[in-house]
């Protein structure tokens, strides 16, 4: 069985694909784990639920053999010049670039150096963190993936956004 972050991660991969053909960037996604995601060959089908001039609604569902054990949604906008208010809120934190930050491993953070786990997707990501993690409650921190979800593709920030969103 694997972990949800690499479904969801193959999902984002392939609804994006689809959608950056003609321009457009997501805006929402939301991925329902049906099944158990099996270590086997997967495949994964994308239709088009709506499409208009300022949004997309695409569909996607992962499926081992004829079973469907995943679906996501997601909602693509074109993307558009945007200018805040003067009165708008703005943040003032600076948030530290990732390659002045120490990596870590996500085990790492939850048992120290000296914990074991078996390994997966959780023992290969890699934290950067901003602010203390201590395995519960807020914490900032940059998120990074080694390896290629999708082998010879580069992984994209929505990918990762997507692998994410698991933890």
């Amino acid at each position: 069985m694997l972990h949800g972050g690499a479904p969801a991660g193959l999902l984002a991969y392939c609804l994006e694909r689809e959608a950056r053909l003609e321009g457009w960037q997501p805006a929402k996604l939301a991925i329902d784990l049906l099944r158990p995601v099996p270590k086997a060959p997967l495949g994964v089908s994308v239709s088009t639920r709506r499409k208009g001039n300022r949004i997309v609604h695409l569909e996607a569902s992962l499926f081992s053999h004829d079973t469907v054990i995943a679906v996501a949604n997601c909602l693509f906008i074109k993307p558009q010049e945007l200018s805040l208010p003067a009165f708008a809120p703005r943040s003032n934190i600076e948030i530290t670039p990732p390659d002045d930050l120490e990596a870590v491993s996500f085990r790492d953070i939850l048992f120290g150096s000296g914990g074991s786990m078996p390994p997966g997707l959780h023992t290969t990501i890699q934290l950067r963190p901003v602010t203390a993690l201590c395995g519960q409650g807020r914490g900032t921190a940059w998120i990074a993936l080694p390896v290629a979800i999708i082998e010879g593709q580069s992984n994209s920030p929505f990918m990762l956004a997507a692998l994410a969103s698991d933890f």
